[in-house]
Formats: C-alpha cells, structure tokens, sequence
C-alpha cells in the first residue's frame, strides 16, 4: 500500500473494555465495507496510557495520516499530548456513548487553538456519511503524501516563498544552462518518431513532420529526461524567458506530459501547482491551466483560455495549430466535450483559495484574440462577484462537481476559503 491510515483508540482507566468491544466491532465492520483501494486503514488500541500510544506510532512508522477515535470520556488529555507529536493529518472520531462526543468536542478545541484542522466522524451518523468523511480524510492524506514525495524542476524561476510556505522540494535550472541545450542534441530520429506516433494516437489523426513539429517533440521528449534525471515529479518554465532563447514554445511539450499526469505549469507558477495537484488528487482525470481571458455578465460565462491542454481530458477533435502570442512553435486547439467542471484559483503567496463549479458550454471558439484551447463555462456564482474574488489570473479545471472536496483539502492545508 501507498501509505496508511491509523484509527488509535483510547479509553479512560475507569471504564471496562468488555464493555467496549461493541464499539470496536462497529468500527470494524464499517472499515471492512469500505472500496478504498488505495489505503490500508490500521485500528490499534483501545489505549488508556500515553506511553502505550507513542510507543505504538513509533512502530507504525509508513502512517500517512491519524484518526484518535475517544472511545470514552476522560481522553481528550491522552489525546491532545498525541496530536502535539503527530506530524501527519489528524482528524477526530467519536460515537453516541460512554462520552465519547463531549471528550472529543473539547479535543477538537485544544487542537484548533495549536493550529491543527481536526474534523470529527461521527460513527453514529448514516453509513453513507461516515464513508464520505473517510473517503475525504483518505484524499486528504493523499494530498500531503503527493507533497511530501513531489519535487518540482523549475527552469528559469526560482521561488523561495512556496517553498518555505509547504516546504516544497524543487530543483532550478537556469534557462541559459547548457544541460537544456545538450538534452535537446542527443534525442535521437527514433525517439522522434516513437513520440510522434504517441501524439497521433492522442489526437486520432496524422500530422505532417516538419520543423516546427520536430522541435516542439524534442521538447517533449528532453524535458521528460530532465524529469527525469533530476528525481522530479512536475516541471515548471518561464516561459517567455525560454521561448526567446531557444525560439520553441513549451505548450506542445506541457499538452503531453499533463496527458500523463506529469504536472506541468506555466509561467512558473508554485501557487498554480499547488492547485493542480490538488485538483489532480480528486480526478482520475488530466486538469488543464487556463488565463480567465474574458467573462460575460449577461450569460454568467467565463472563458478560459490557453495552448496547453491536456489531450486525455474527453474532447471531440484536436487542432494543431501555433502559439498565441508568438505564432512559433506548435499549440493545440482543444475542442472538449460539455461536462460539468470546477475551478481553483490560488494566490501567490498561497493562503487563498477559490473555488467554484460550472459547466463546460462550448469549446474550440476560435477567438483569434486568445490563447488557442478556449473554453466556454457558466458558473455557478454570479460571474462578477465570482471575478472580483479571484486570487489570480490562473484558473485550474477539473471534471466532475468537486467544490465540496476540494474545499475539505484547502482546509486541511490551511488555505482560506474566498
């Protein structure tokens, strides 16, 4: 398993645990039922004794995330010294009896005042609930272990302040430097053309080789190896910076690695990362980074608009076209389908969060005025309320109505709801 989630179980001294084996048998069973592929939930305890407790989260050293479940009352003291040495995400658990909600209401409390965000699953709620909360509780761990593990390549930007802000791991390089140089010399004719075959597939046409092609493709393929190289997770360029020296535009190359789940963003942006890899974390699908380029009062629409989409999020045709601003280089034009969608917006110095669902009305506009994918969404506030609070230029989009989740996770990172 990727990572673990422990449900610790405490009891006072004074109550029998004969008598609380019901309990634990509940929480078993809701356990044993759940679909969760991709976590394995550990329940240890009950626990009346601090020392017992530690000692049992120094054992389970691959925990991503801790739910104190007070069985009784008289825990909450146990448990907040728990919570103080616990570095990964912390919810709350608690049932109908044996004062198990009043002990945890005032654990939630002490908690708050160190600044932790502790939810409490209530066991005594309706299945379904219980399986959302955990359902949310597993995304969030998720979300922190993504975190933990990512390392960003940066090139042409260096940013301290997101990397103090989340302790983000990144490694720079210089535009100038001649590792990008190099990189793009060795790819060879052959892996040209496995990668071209690759693109053809993604976009279910042919497309003719020419320069422009073969350059944006080597892209492609040298930043992989950079990725590569460098451990990384995700990748991140200045873009204008890099398009004036080395005359090809990145999109084509960030089209194909966000394809892949490969986060690659614009401009150099942490603040946009961070919100497409939490967007990421909710959708088995790609998410794609648009500019809010226009909106309409009257129709309650906003345009997106950019020339890196992703060619796996479900589209009807993909046009080869050139970049934007420049004309060079290769960008696509991404005509996808209508769903419904949701929207993050982060700021730089990442401590806001907006988030906002909508509809995908029509796409491929053909605007000659923006970025080449141009989508069409109605959302669901009203468009300038919805304008005015945006904490950045940057939108992220992402499939499916994910509002309510997404915020669950912006909370657990402390990022404040606009």
């Amino acid at each position: 398993m990727a990572y673990r989630i422990l449900i610790l179980l405490l009891a006072s001294k004074v109550h029998e645990v004969e008598k609380l084996k019901w309990k634990i048998k509940r929480l078993k069973e809701i356990v044993d039922k759940m679909e969760i592929e991709t976590v394995n939930i550990l329940i240890e305890g009950p626990y009346s004794s601090i020392n017992n407790a530690l000692e049992k989260l120094k054992e389970s050293s691959s925990i991503g995330g801790i739910i104190i479940y007070c069985l009784t009352g008289g825990t909450s003291k146990i448990a907040y010294e728990i919570s103080g040495k616990c570095n990964a995400p912390l919810w709350l658990m608690a049932d109908e009896s044996d004062n198990s909600l009043p002990s945890t209401i005032n654990l939630r409390e002490k908690v708050r005042r160190i600044g932790r965000i502790a939810k409490i699953i209530y066991l005594n709620e309706p299945i379904e609930r219980i399986y959302r909360k955990l359902e949310t509780f597993n995304r969030v761990v998720n979300i922190f272990d993504l975190l933990r593990r990512s390392k960003i390549l940066i090139i042409g930007r260096k940013d301290r302040k997101a990397n103090n802000r989340l302790n983000l791991k990144f490694k720079c390089i210089e535009i100038e430097n001649k590792i990008i140089e190099n990189e793009l010399n060795r790819v060879t004719g052959n892996e040209i053309e496995k990668a071209v075959r690759k693109f053809e597939k993604l976009i279910k046409k042919k497309i003719t080789l020419n320069e422009k092609v073969e350059d944006a493709i080597k892209l492609y393929i040298a930043f992989k190896k950079l990725i590569r190289k460098f451990n990384c997770t995700a990748i991140t360029v200045d873009c204008f910076r890099f398009i004036e020296k080395y005359g090809v535009t990145p999109c084509l190359s960030f089209s194909l690695l966000n394809s892949e789940k490969i986060l690659s963003v614009c401009e150099g942006e942490m603040n946009s990362y961070l919100a497409m890899m939490i967007a990421s974390s909710v959708s088995d699908k790609p998410v794609f980074m648009g500019n809010m380029s226009s909106y309409d009062m009257n129709s309650n629409t906003v345009i997106l608009a950019h020339c890196t989409a992703p060619l796996t999020i479900p589209n009807e045709n993909v046009e080869v076209t050139s970049h934007f601003e420049t004309g060079r280089s290769i960008a696509l034009d991404v005509k996808f389908k209508r769903n419904n969608i949701t929207l993050l917006s982060i700021d730089e110095k990442m401590k806001h969060i907006l988030v906002e669902e909508g509809r995908i009305l029509e796409s491929s506009l053909k605007m000659p005025d923006k970025c080449r994918t141009q989508v069409k969404i109605k959302i669901n506030r009203g468009v300038e309320e919805y304008v005015n609070a945006l904490p950045g230029n940057h939108q992220i989009l992402v499939l499916g109505n994910r509002k309510k989740i997404v915020e669950e996770i912006a909370e657990s990172l402390k990022l404040k709801l606009l």
